[in-house]
């Protein structure tokens, strides 16, 4: 099956990653021309696979455990996938992207999609696995959510531009963080300055790094600080017109507080169809099916409308699981779209008409112009209860 991406989040995707390009070190072996649309085709990517990579983290639970005892913030090993552009390449030459996942995981059709996608345009990608770095705290849905907590993918970001650092070819200052859903609170959360002085990772000069810039990807806006001073980076806002999780009011008041401590702030608001399939997600779990048909973008850049039907299964252990069924029903769609719109200009000329129209099949009368009425003096009502030998 296609993989697929939600429809209008790939430009922003590359405006965020042009905020690093703004950074003034640029690399002339780096052609950026190729960071425009349309993305590769991930059916040209098999030649760049990315390779498990881990590095040292740690787990805190909140914001004020970090940098705490071993109880408070114990050592842990973060797990990530590593994607490198092919090619030579010079020293500090490459910039590169750290992606967060959701709490789905990390997903196929997104953060696996874009990074070797990024690779191929010469940014290397790091996809970092909280949840799979902490199998230990859960490996169900609420589980995760509960145990496994923003703060522990704050830790899993900065210790990986860490990693990065470490990389030859890896330019450590052109480093964007990018988030999606749960990983997009993280990514708002590591634009505050209280948070990277305690979690940026050093250079061997003792200077202390930061990301280049935050792109946030529907994340829900819920903690606010009292000390809004930030690292100075750009954000990047994404945020679902109907996002019934994400309150756009509590986002623009967060959005002030980063722009009041020094960063600047870009606030986008999309009214796609996203929710549409999230309200699905939510029906399926309380009430064990559900069906939603709505748009994606497929990895070739091309909006398709997809009929979904899931189900919620529940095995012997206790577990449970949703499965369904997409159907890309895109043909259809267009076929709908086609007879309304022939069917409007119909309507249009026949009710322009002078000459009395009426439309009839298999005995019943479907529709009468307004002249029809006026010549027998019928309402529209009265005329479509008619035969049509009456």
């Amino acid at each position: 099956m296609a993989h697929f991406r939600w429809g209008r989040l790939r430009s922003p995707f590359l405006a965020a990653l042009l905020l690093v390009l703004a950074v003034p070190v640029m690399a002339a072996a780096v052609n950026w021309t190729r960071l425009t649309e349309p993305w590769p085709d991930p059916a040209s990517l098999a030649d760049i696979q990315g390779v498990p990579v881990s590095w040292p983290s740690s787990s805190p639970f909140a914001i004020e455990d970090i940098g705490g005892d071993p109880d408070d913030a114990p050592p842990t090993t973060a797990l990530g996938r590593f994607y490198l552009p092919p090619g030579p390449h010079a020293a500090r030459s490459v910039p590169a992207v750290v992606l967060l996942h959701g709490s789905g995981g990390v997903l196929a059709s997104r953060e696996l999609t874009y990074a070797p996608q990024l690779a191929r345009m010469g940014v290397a990608a790091l996809v970092v696995d909280s949840f799979g770095a902490r199998r230990d705290r859960g490996t169900e849905f609420i589980e995760r959510v509960l145990n496994i907590t923003e703060t522990m993918m704050l830790a899993d970001a900065y210790s990986g531009l860490g990693f990065l650092a470490t990389r030859p070819e890896i330019d450590p200052r052109r480093v964007v963080l990018t988030g999606f859903s749960y990983g997009a609170m993280a990514t708002m959360y590591a634009l505050y300055a209280q948070v990277a002085d305690k979690l940026a990772p050093p250079l061997p000069n003792g200077e202390r790094l930061r990301f280049a810039g935050h792109a946030a990807f529907y994340g829900p806006c819920i903690a606010r600080f009292d000390d809004s001073r930030t690292t100075g980076a750009p954000l990047l806002m994404l945020i679902g017109g109907r996002d019934a999780i994400t309150d756009q009011g509590r986002c623009a008041e967060i959005a002030a507080d980063l722009r009041r401590g020094g960063s600047r702030v870009d606030t986008i608001v999309y009214p796609d169809d996203r929710d549409a399939f999230l309200e699905a997600e939510r029906r399926v779990v309380a009430e064990g099916v559900s069906r939603v048909t709505y748009r994606a973008l497929s990895t070739r850049g091309e909006v398709v409308w997809l009929a979904s039907v899931a189900h919620l299964t529940i095995d012997q252990e206790g577990r449970r699981r949703i499965r369904g069924v997409e159907t890309d029903v895109t043909a259809l769609k267009a076929a709908e779209e086609r007879a309304r719109e022939s069917e409007e200009r119909f309507r249009l000329l026949s009710e322009a008409s002078r000459d009395s129209v009426i439309v009839h099949s298999g005995g019943t009368i479907l529709e009468v112009n307004q002249a029809f009425c006026d010549q027998f003096g019928w309402t529209p009502e009265e005329a479509l209860a008619l035969r049509p030998e009456d």
